[in-house]
């Protein structure tokens, strides 16, 4: 008899266990969780450090629309790395979990190789 829980077969099921199970947030799929996490690392380091930072367009020197920044930073504030700082545009080190975000940057890389997989499998027949 087989007691083990069932393994995930793939990113989304690992992904959903995370979420469900474990509680962990992760950034969302596609380009919205790319630029959060483009933006998150640039900004992480002045957070951990104590310091507010402003996540606009300029201040950041992004080459990305408005709007594109205001997903990704509430995909930020969604999982809660960061917070309003008080200031408008201003945030500041939310709830930061040094394991969760080495698991969050992981399980982004492992969705963009599993894209990458269908994609070249698509040319490849399998």
């Amino acid at each position: 008899m087989n007691i083990e829980p069932d393994k995930p077969k793939n990113a989304e099921e690992m992904a959903t266990h995370l979420v469900n199970d474990l509680e962990v947030r992760l950034f969302p799929k596609g380009r919205v969780g790319d630029h959060a996490l483009a933006i998150w690392k640039r900004i992480r380091q002045r957070l951990l450090k104590g310091e507010t930072v402003e996540i606009t367009v300029k201040a950041l020197d992004l080459h990305m629309h408005r709007q594109e920044l205001k997903r990704a930073r509430d995909a930020i504030l969604a999982i809660k790395l960061i917070q309003p700082a008080g200031e408008s545009s201003h945030y500041e080190l939310g709830e930061y979990d040094e394991l969760e975000q080495m698991i969050r940057e992981e399980m982004h890389l492992l969705f963009e190789v599993e894209d990458l997989r269908r994609f070249v499998s698509t040319f490849v027949g399998g």
